[in-house]
């Protein structure tokens, strides 16, 4: 990946609390409504992961050496991320808080990412790709991670 594929959109100054999006929170109309505060700060990558879909279809990422998973780098806040625990399923254990490298252009930073405790392969929900292609389209983002996500159109497993 080029750092073509990544870059800032609004760059935080200072200490800010960072979190990474790679499925349907990349949509900028869905962060609006659960995350307030929430701005778009990158189109930023994590190495070494592959984006799936689970059994329970939505996407989560695993180890994956060389490959790569897109996604935006949102700025949020405190009341950001407690919401974003409710709408992941944190405390029933649908999703684990974690914090990974991510980079953008040739910087690396550490970011919360949130990551499905089902990483069995499965097929998407009813629009759930959707909702993550209208967040790329919405970032003019690369033709290539909107064909990666169709891949998963039609997987039924």
């Amino acid at each position: 990946m080029s750092t073509l594929d990544s870059y800032w959109l609004n760059k935080p100054k200072g200490n800010t609390n960072l979190y990474f999006a790679y499925g349907s929170n990349i949509n900028q109309e869905q962060m609006a409504f659960r995350c307030s505060d929430a701005s778009p700060a990158a189109l930023a990558y994590v190495q070494n992961f592959k984006f799936i879909i689970n059994e329970i279809g939505v996407a989560t990422i695993i180890p994956a050496s060389g490959s790569v998973v897109r996604g935006v780098l949102w700025q949020i806040s405190k009341s950001d991320e407690d919401q974003l625990d409710i709408y992941e399923g944190v405390s029933s254990s649908l999703y684990t808080k974690e914090s990974c490298n991510v980079s953008v252009g040739d910087e690396n930073i550490d970011a919360l990412v949130y990551i499905a405790t089902n990483s069995e392969l499965g097929s998407p929900r009813k629009n759930y790709l959707e909702t993550i292609i209208n967040g790329i389209v919405s970032f003019k983002a690369d033709v290539n991670w909107i064909d990666e996500v169709l891949s998963w159109k039609d997987k039924i497993l």
